[in-house]
């Protein structure tokens, strides 16, 4: 009897330990599933936000982020060719950060999704009737991960308190776009992806 016992304590802990190991890796497996759907979220984002310079003539940037300042709202116009020696281009365009529907700018949750003061990347396609505006995704962070609103560079990038989308010109015509998404991933806590791109602006 004693040794039936024995044996069916070892085949109840041998049970448990792989019980507890399925666990840890179906949670192993769902935390890389969302960290990789975050990450894919906000490369096509950026990819997005990134396609809109291009073609831009980069004496239309206004602000021109240059140096050790950045912005996270841009007015630029696109080129649309020449004509009689000249280039061209269309109506000027805006993109900006928006706090999301709901959301106050007051350190709060008050649109009830667990993230605080979250912001969403909007296009003017024409700041002559800026009302017309286009979303190209949200949940951007207020700040650029590991920046904290205390006038320091937190994160070590060169710039203090950047937004979680900002701007840079390096004066020579490529533009540096950043952008930080964050993301619940279902445990309580929160995912964050930064990802940088540069633009090479054809036409001055």
């Amino acid at each position: 009897m004693v040794e039936m016992l024995v044996a069916a304590g070892v085949f109840a802990l041998l049970l448990g330990a792989i019980a507890n190991t399925v666990q840890h890796g179906n949670q192993a497996y769902r935390q890389g599933v969302a960290n990789a759907v975050v990450e894919g979220q906000c490369r096509r984002m950026l990819e997005r936000i990134a396609a809109e310079f291009g073609d831009v003539d980069r004496s239309s940037l206004n602000p021109n982020p240059t140096g050790l300042f950045w912005t996270a709202a841009i007015d630029y116009a696109r080129a649309n060719g020449f004509a009689a020696g000249a280039l061209q281009v269309g109506p000027t365009r805006r993109l900006l950060l928006a706090l999301e529907t709901g959301e106050l700018d007051n350190g709060l949750d008050d649109n009830g999704n667990g993230l605080i003061d979250e912001r969403r990347v909007l296009l003017v396609p024409d700041t002559a009737t800026p009302a017309e505006r286009v979303s190209l995704g949200s949940q951007v962070r207020e700040l650029a991960e590991g920046e904290l609103p205390n006038g320091l560079d937190d994160n070590g990038n060169g710039i203090a308190d950047e937004a979680g989308l900002w701007f840079r010109h390096d004066g020579n015509g490529t533009l540096t776009v950043s952008l930080s998404l964050e993301r619940l991933d279902g445990r309580g806590g929160s995912i964050v992806r930064t990802l940088t791109t540069s633009v090479r602006m054809r036409n001055d």
